[in-house]
């Protein structure tokens, strides 16, 4: 018989299926322990803070493997890793990056685009059905190949490549601050824009740059999981950045877009992956173009509403602190919700 258990602080073992138990004493961000017991071994595994982070490793009881978790780094430490080198530096000097962007750089950021656009076909394939079929559907709406069509093709875009990676299909795609619907959400929209305006090759790979850095800048505050959807927001606000840049290279204008499509999405919740994840790698992709669009005919700066700040630093640390403090019981009553629906 194998039975396992699956949860963030306390737990239950099931006899045929996973149970999902949460307690008020739940650690924050990445928490996993896994168990497992057959009749002859039982073994335990735990990930702390990232993904790929495996910290203890327990076999019948005896510690097998033991690793301290990531400490807090010191800015400018050698040993800090690139998530929080970008979070100790002001968005200024994360995309002063552009300026070292080389024929390499360019190569690899093609190599991720064209990963991704094949994912996005197979998803508009109309011999396949992935998903939902958000995007064949939206795809089906599009009835010219002008501007007023732009839109509807980057929300269809984006979204198939969604219904596709999440309904397991078994093709790479390009990852944004370690997620690959982030990484959907911050290159389609600016390639799109890119490539309906005939930009060369240059231009499109640091627009999109500047995409993922905007992504990582805005995950790197609110944490690699947060209550707020990233793909939605974060990679969102990247590729509304990265289609500003695409078409004024005026910074001012891409922090109006970041803003912008913050103050618009900063709502949207993550209730975990599955299908319906097309529909809010959709809604980031094509807000991020109307975003955009409404930073690029903005003239002069508003006085500071809602949760935007003086400048841009403290209007995403806003928002991590609404996603981190305001918003710190939503994921328990998610997964209760969720635990609801399993059992």
């Amino acid at each position: 018989m194998l039975r396992y258990k699956r949860h963030r602080k306390s737990y239950a073992t099931c006899q045929s299926r996973p149970c999902y138990r949460i307690s008020k004493f739940c650690k924050k961000g990445v928490y996993v322990k896994v168990t497992i017991i057959t009749n002859k071994r039982t073994c335990s595994c735990f990930i702390e803070d990232r993904h790929d982070n495996i910290t203890k490793i327990m076999m019948d009881g005896k510690l097998i493997l033991s690793k301290r978790k990531r400490l807090p780094v010191i800015q400018n430490s050698e040993k800090a890793s690139i998530f929080d080198a970008i979070k100790n530096m002001t968005f200024n000097e994360l995309t002063s990056l552009l300026n070292d962007i080389d024929d390499e750089d360019i190569k690899y950021i093609y190599e991720g685009i064209k990963m991704n656009m094949a994912v996005a076909h197979i998803g508009l394939d109309p011999d396949n059905d992935y998903g939902l079929g958000v995007g064949k559907t939206i795809f089906k709406m599009i009835k010219s190949d002008d501007l007023s069509a732009l839109p509807l093709k980057i929300k269809a875009y984006a979204a198939a490549a969604a219904d596709a990676r999440m309904a397991g299909i078994s093709k790479p795609v390009m990852s944004s601050a370690g997620s690959g619907n982030h990484g959907i959400t911050a290159i389609l929209p600016v390639y799109l824009v890119a490539d309906f305006y005939k930009k060369t090759m240059e231009e499109t790979a640091k627009a999109v740059t500047l995409s993922h850095l905007t992504t990582s800048f805005l995950k790197s505050r609110t944490g690699r999981l947060s209550p707020i959807c990233g793909c939605t927001v974060a990679a969102g606000a990247g590729a509304a950045a990265g289609i500003t840049y695409l078409l004024s290279q005026d910074m001012t204008k891409v922090e109006d877009a970041i803003e912008i499509h913050v103050s618009n999405l900063i709502g949207m919740i993550c209730d975990g992956a599955k299908d319906t994840c097309a529909l809010k790698v959709g809604t980031g992709a094509y807000e991020a173009y109307n975003a955009a669009m409404i930073a690029l005919e903005k003239n002069g700066h508003d006085i500071p509403r809602g949760i935007i700040g003086e400048t841009l630093e403290e209007t995403v640390d806003n928002m991590a602190e609404l996603s981190n403090k305001g918003m710190k019981n939503v994921d328990t009553i998610i997964i209760s919700l969720l635990q609801n629906n399993i059992l």
